[in-house]
């Protein structure tokens, strides 16, 4: 569903590159006790200040964002206080007990992140109040870094994975937060862990859609998933003693959060009709597409042959040479060599043999041609003919063909691709199985809704360890749940 931030460990840990501005607050480092205090506290940010002003040339952090690309001070925007700031005024922006006031205690708490009393936690309390100064004072200074990750403003365009438009808060706070080591294999073990347990989730909610249609049809299946889904109560707000690993919970279940709360609007009833329907197609591909596969060395010819062309624009005739031209370098079939590509590089990282369109067979990449055809007819369909809309954040639409097609580069967020994906995965089962557009809304579209619901309840905390304690609840009844059934 989500991509992940590819960490680099074994770096030394610090803000920025320059090693001058090299800092004990920097997450990661060791700070000794004489230092772990308020006041030394105050007193390191106005040493780096001074620094970072009489510095030349430009400021790099040492971590990117979620597109790999230079996060840096620029001072032209850099407010003329926060030059001059002395130590008691900084001290008041660090921590105040008065709630109505700003300081940046008080704003992480909403994050889920609160002064701990024991002193190696104090620690790195301290480090994450130094990190949220730097940020909110010389790295984007211009930018109100709360309000956009507050929950109140969730959108799927500042998650932290790949091609997010917006994410450069979240990716780069997460990727600091890292540094940390504790907080780091907290998050891949527990990462984990939720991931899987998601993963059956899912699985069984489809098989169970499927395998009782007569239910799914009537709602009373829908009804009674959901009756698990809430019954299972969070009720308490547990939180990690280790204030990175509460940041680094909330920043990742904020993550789920944007994702399954757009997915989800794009999903309502009234949306589905204009994503998913089209009507009959009057040429339907060859038979042979459907049982084979091809070489990607030999896509170019395929992406030449008649049959190809007459299934994607519905016509038959002469083709002419302007015609195909066009065609070879339409953005659906740019597009297809980019969702190609981006398939490869995820084989190769994670040592898997199939992606979302291509496959790995005796260590050559192939496709099958049947799904070449349905990608290629799909995106012009829902870019070209109905122009489809997506929705974010607070129901704002903007089409469908400009978040695949904003230079490819970086590639699609995993929403407009995951609402791409299911409709062609819909094409292809009309196709291969003609299966109708009522019972796809049934039975794989009801899944994913279901499975959002679920990911959007366990936001309810920030604590990853609760969290999946209720996933097993709601995985251990939906089992039940088919044992009754059958």
């Amino acid at each position: 569903m989500i991509t992940f931030l590819l960490i680099e460990k074994g770096k030394i840990t610090m803000l920025f590159n320059n090693k001058e501005l090299q800092s004990n607050f920097d997450i990661g480092q060791n700070l000794p006790d004489e230092q772990a205090n308020i006041n030394c506290l105050a007193e390191e940010i106005i040493r780096v200040t001074d620094l970072i002003s009489s510095t030349e040339g430009r400021i790099v952090c040492r971590h990117k964002d979620q597109n790999d690309k230079e996060v840096f001070v620029d001072k032209l925007n850099i407010d003329e206080a926060t030059w001059n700031r002395r130590k008691e005024e900084i001290k008041q922006i660090l921590i105040r007990k008065d709630k109505s006031k700003f300081a940046l205690n008080n704003r992480l708490e909403y994050f889920g992140v609160y002064e701990p009393s024991e002193p190696l936690e104090y620690k790195k309390y301290l480090q994450v109040l130094y990190f949220f100064y730097m940020m909110n004072y010389f790295i984007f200074p211009k930018e109100n870094i709360f309000k956009s990750l507050s929950l109140e403003n969730v959108d799927y365009k500042k998650s932290y994975e790949e091609g997010a438009l917006k994410g450069n808060h979240l990716s780069f706070i997460v990727l600091n937060l890292f540094d940390d080591d504790d907080a780091f294999y907290y998050f891949c073990n527990t990462n984990n862990e939720f991931n899987n347990i998601s993963y059956q989730i899912e699985k069984l909610i489809e098989n169970i859609a499927v395998e009782r249609f007569d239910l799914a049809s009537t709602n009373k299946l829908e009804k009674s998933i959901e009756n698990i889904i809430y019954s299972n109560q969070i009720t308490a707000r547990e939180h990690s003693v280790n204030p990175v690993i509460q940041l680094v919970e909330y920043c990742n279940q904020y993550n789920h959060l944007v994702y399954c709360v757009d997915l989800l609007s794009n999903l309502e009833d009234d949306n589905l009709y204009n994503l998913f329907y089209t009507e009959e197609f009057e040429i339907l591909p060859p038979d042979i597409w459907k049982n084979m596969h091809i070489p990607l060395e030999d896509l170019n010819e395929f992406l030449m042959s008649d049959d190809l062309f007459y299934f994607c624009k519905q016509t038959i005739g002469k083709i002419e040479s302007k015609q195909r031209h066009n065609f070879l370098n339409s953005n659906a079939v740019k597009f297809l060599r980019n969702a190609i590509e981006y398939d490869k590089q995820w084989i190769d990282t994670f040592d898997e043999n199939e992606g979302l369109y291509i496959e790995k067979i005796d260590d050559k990449y192939t496709i099958y041609p049947l799904k070449v055809a349905i990608f290629l007819r799909t995106y012009d369909e829902l870019t070209n003919k109905r122009k489809v809309k997506i929705l974010s954040g607070n129901k704002k639409s903007q089409l469908l063909k400009s978040l695949l097609t904003n230079n490819n580069d970086p590639f699609p967020q995993s929403l407009p691709m995951q609402i791409f994906s299911l409709v062609c995965h819909f094409q292809y089962d009309n196709i291969t199985k003609e299966i109708p557009f009522g019972f796809y809304n049934y039975t794989t579209l009801l899944s994913e809704r279901l499975f959002c619901t679920i990911m959007i309840k366990t936001t309810e905390t920030y604590n990853f360890d609760v969290c999946i304690n209720y996933l097993n609840k709601v995985y251990e009844e939906l089992c039940d749940l088919v044992e009754t059934l059958n």
